[in-house]
């Protein structure tokens, strides 16, 4: 009966310490992933932005396995996401799924799962935030954006109808006959922090001619209710006035 149990109990560590498939190691991998989904008042939602995955790769044909087959062109990445879609899970933004192969037989744990994973969550608060006057005269070149809002337009007082009330612009465009200066309205626009502080979004305030963004060679109509959210090296039409976008920020990483 001893000998029995010993052989099971062998068995039972053989089947523990065994190499794992890759295919093995990345349906574990995902089901992980599956239980960290939350549920929220839209439905399901991943919390976590960045994951660390080391792979267990033990000899070399396990090695050119995952190299050639699932480290390309972010295909875990791609997987994953479709796979947490599958579940139920909501849009995805922002995730990033960091790959490392190793070799490391003193980590018992990650022979006997075929993987190693940190879940983190990113928080972002903005370090630097400004504009750049690309086409008209300002009163600066550049704008700092310290603000929780910031007022643009032509001249530095005016009035919008649909406030019906003064205000003084932050970032004013000079009264001259330049046509880029000419096509900004008195009160033209502003940038508003975004709810979760971490970014800002562009309004327009009714202006004669317009505020758009450009992004990636797109262009995108902002309007006055909803805005646009802007990312570092937008370009801003007001107009024909152009200013340029930039942000930096400052990273911090939580488990989740």
């Amino acid at each position: 009966m001893k000998k029995l149990r010993d052989l099971f109990k062998e068995a039972i560590e053989q089947e523990r310490f065994r190499v794992k498939e890759p295919e093995e190691v990345f349906q574990a991998f995902f089901q992980e992933c599956r239980r960290r989904l939350r549920s929220d008042v839209d439905g399901l939602s991943f919390p976590c932005q960045r994951i660390y995955l080391e792979l267990h790769a033990s000899t070399e044909t396990l090695r050119e396995q995952y190299e050639s087959k699932f480290l390309l062109d972010d295909r875990i990445k791609r997987e994953l996401i479709e796979y947490l879609k599958q579940q139920g899970c909501g849009e995805i933004n922002n995730l990033e799924v960091r790959v490392t192969l190793a070799n490391n037989n003193d980590n018992p744990a990650l022979i006997e799962r075929g993987y190693a994973a940190v879940f983190k969550r990113v928080v972002k608060t903005i370090s630097k935030a400004e504009l750049k006057i690309l086409d008209g005269e300002a009163t600066k070149k550049r704008y700092s954006l310290t603000r929780n809002i910031y007022n643009i337009g032509r001249e530095e007082k005016g009035s919008v109808a649909k406030h019906r009330r003064e205000r003084r612009n932050d970032i004013e465009f000079l009264e001259t006959e330049a046509k880029a200066n000419q096509g900004v309205s008195r009160n033209h626009a502003h940038i508003k922090l975004n709810s979760s502080r971490d970014g800002y979004v562009v309004f327009d305030d009714v202006s004669k001619n317009g505020t758009k963004v450009e992004r990636d060679g797109m262009m995108y109509k902002v309007d006055g209710n909803r805005g646009v959210e802007l990312r570092n090296g937008d370009i801003i039409y007001f107009g024909d006035a152009q200013a340029r976008f930039l942000i930096q920020y400052l990273e911090k990483e939580i488990s989740c």
